[in-house]
């Protein structure tokens, strides 16, 4: 026979509460993977917020086994850690991924991406452009 657990409504509540918030975050994720128009716009929303929300998957977590084990339930911040440390480094590598690609095949860097330095007059100007005001550098 299996035994019925009784879970008092203040843990429930307490459980709810950062499940409806990574709820909230999850859909934020996704409007801004609608919103943005290039994989770059795209990349910084989602990963910001399905952080947040793993960490308040993770409170819940951490609320409810503390409160029905009556000892503190730790594990569940080894998955936050994880989380802090790979999604930052699988991000980047994503986008340079994605450069190279577009590099390779010949395809312009987004604007963001490749920038012109404008130098005044403390750069000496080369003699054809001795009528110019500023010069500029491609990075």
């Amino acid at each position: 026979m299996s035994q019925e657990i009784v879970i008092p409504l203040w843990i429930q509540i307490a459980v709810a509460c950062p499940l409806l918030i990574s709820a909230v975050f999850t859909i934020l994720g996704a409007l801004g993977l609608l919103r943005f128009d290039n994989f770059y716009l795209r990349m910084h929303p989602t990963a910001i917020v399905f952080t947040l929300g793993a960490w308040c998957v993770c409170i819940a977590v951490l609320i409810f086994f503390t409160a029905t084990q009556a000892r503190p339930a730790l594990y569940a911040w080894l998955i936050v850690v994880m989380l802090a440390i790979t999604i930052p480094i699988t991000t980047v590598v994503l986008a340079r991924a994605v450069l190279f690609r577009k590099r390779q095949e010949g395809l312009p860097a987004p604007a963001s991406l490749s920038y012109t330095i404008v130098l005044g007059d403390m750069a000496p100007m080369p003699d054809s452009e001795q009528g110019a005001d500023t010069q500029t550098e491609d990075l």
